[in-house]
């Protein structure tokens, strides 16, 4: 079994908004707790960052372990409820780095209908796959992995792609 593409892309934003809330805590623990106020601050933050990840991101983050197994069929149910589950809650991916301590500058439902196509096509499904890419583009237009995917797969990627105009 080969090692599959992983691409991560950093949100500047979450970044700093990570910092904010990890210097919050230092502060915090600093002033009830003036010995080993890092350390425990630190470990506050990672413990946070482990349960808001582990709940509210279950099904992206079990895809990925299926993915990485190369168990495309479990990864793409896995990716299409992931997707579900952050159309139903917007809100906690368009703010993903402060409730999820995300620092991706992809959303989930982006990241979840890459994923969700790359396995499609995995599994011998190019059609389903090359609708998923069409409906990333529709919902993301700047979508570049998206559109080389498309390209990759000799489909043009502008061919009925409109935006705001995907179907879940």
């Amino acid at each position: 079994m080969g090692k599959w593409p992983v691409i991560r892309q950093v949100s500047l934003l979450g970044v700093l908004i990570s910092l904010v809330i990890m210097v919050g805590l230092i502060l915090l623990f600093r002033w009830i707790h003036p010995e080993g106020y890092l350390f425990d601050a630190l470990l506050v933050y990672w413990g946070l960052h482990l349960i808001v990840r582990s709940g509210f991101a279950y099904h992206h983050r079990r895809g990925i372990r299926f993915y990485r197994k190369g168990d495309f069929e479990n990864a793409i149910s896995c990716f299409e409820r992931s997707y579900c589950y952050f159309t139903r809650y917007r809100f906690l991916d368009r703010f993903r780095y402060l409730f999820l301590l995300s620092l991706s500058a992809m959303s989930y439902r982006e990241m979840a209908l890459l994923n969700w196509a790359f396995c499609l096509a995995q599994v011998g499904e190019r059609e389903k796959a090359i609708e998923k890419y069409k409906d990333c583009l529709r919902e993301y237009p700047h979508n570049r992995v998206a559109r080389a995917s498309l390209t990759m797969m000799g489909v043009t990627p502008e061919e009925d792609v409109r935006e705001g105009t995907a179907h879940a």
